[in-house]
Formats: C-alpha cells, structure tokens, sequence
C-alpha cells in the first residue's frame, strides 16, 4: 500500500475504515464513498475527496484524477498532513484515554444516578413514617 498513490474506497457501509486508516498513515490519499465513520476518519483539508455514495464511477474517477494532479509539494505536504492526523487522532495512548474517560463518565453517572434514586427512596418512606 505505501506505493499507492490514492486509496478508492466505494463502500455503501462502512464502519471504521481501516483500510483507510492505513492508507492515511502511509500518507496515502483516499477518495472515498462518505458512509459510517469514514468522514471522521479524513482530515479536514480533504473532506472534499468524501463523495455521496450514489455517486457514479466517473465522478470517482475525476476525483482520482484531481488529487494525482495535484503538484509534487503539495502532495508531499498533504502526505505528511495525513499522517499526522491519523497518529493524533487514532494513537494508542488516545484510545486509552478516551476509553478512560467513557468509563469514568459511565461510573459517575452509575453513582450519581445511585444516589439520587436512594433519596427517592428514602424520601418515600419516611413520608410514610410520619
């Protein structure tokens, strides 16, 4: 894949692309169908290359065409862009950290919820113990 120049992906369903997310980490380009997740998966300076996923072949193609067009700096600089993007956001020490947080939330909620239910409670019966 690292001599790729563009990933095609025509998906109608995606989850989380991870052919995507290896291509982009390559520093490869993706022109791809704008299905699941694949929209957080594209940085924001090529949201263009997401097309509906009733596009037609040749505007796939055209899009292909466009992004291998592109001038040698550019493409250089869009290749690093790529794989920056997919190591900030999709890094191991973020999924634990985000992961982390999802827990932490879940068990404060679980807590809070806990303790307000045992004031309903409480509140009940002593309205019948008076």
């Amino acid at each position: 894949m690292r001599s790729f120049s563009v990933l095609l992906l025509t998906s109608s369903h995606e989850g989380l692309p991870m052919v995507m997310l290896e291509a982009l980490a390559l520093g490869v380009a993706v022109v791809s169908s704008d299905v699941g997740a694949v929209r957080e998966c594209q940085p924001k300076e090529e949201l263009h290359n997401l097309l509906p996923a009733t596009a037609d072949s040749a505007l796939y193609a055209q899009r292909v065409l466009n992004v291998l067009a592109l001038p040698h700096d550019v493409q250089v600089h869009l290749a690093a862009t790529r794989q920056s993007f997919v190591a900030s956001k999709f890094s191991l020490a973020r999924m634990k950290a985000q992961y982390a947080k999802h827990i932490h939330s879940l068990l404060t909620f679980e807590y809070v919820a806990r303790r307000a239910l045992y004031a309903v409670i409480h509140s009940f019966i002593r309205s019948f113990t008076r």
